[in-house]
């Protein structure tokens, strides 16, 4: 649920890559942090001009970024390869073919 309130969409879509991919960024940047519900942190980065979330954080990512998908200005980037929080998806939303995350 926290994901969605996040980005104010269904759903989020994010690409994770290793902490050391962050190369540079445009603009200023806050961030706030705040427990999961696996009582680990999270810590979400976003744009001080816009608001959007550009990239998070957490304890149970060692080394790694989750990094929104809307901010990396590529439009062929490819479609998600796995549902993760599957029971938390709205009823409506149909996403066949992709599978869901083991233990989420």
């Amino acid at each position: 649920m926290e994901c969605q309130r996040c980005t104010g969409a269904a759903f989020s879509y994010r690409a994770i890559y290793p902490d050391l991919a962050l190369v540079g960024r445009k603009g200023e940047t806050g961030s706030w942090r705040r427990t999961g519900s696996s009582g680990q942190w999270l810590e979400q980065t976003f744009c001080t001009t816009c608001g959007s979330v550009v990239f998070m954080r957490a304890e149970g990512l060692k080394d790694a970024l989750s990094v929104s998908v809307g901010c990396l200005e590529d439009a062929k980037f490819p479609p998600p390869a796995m549902l993760h929080w599957p029971h938390r998806k709205h009823k409506w939303l149909r996403l066949e073919g992709l599978p869901e995350a083991a233990g989420s």
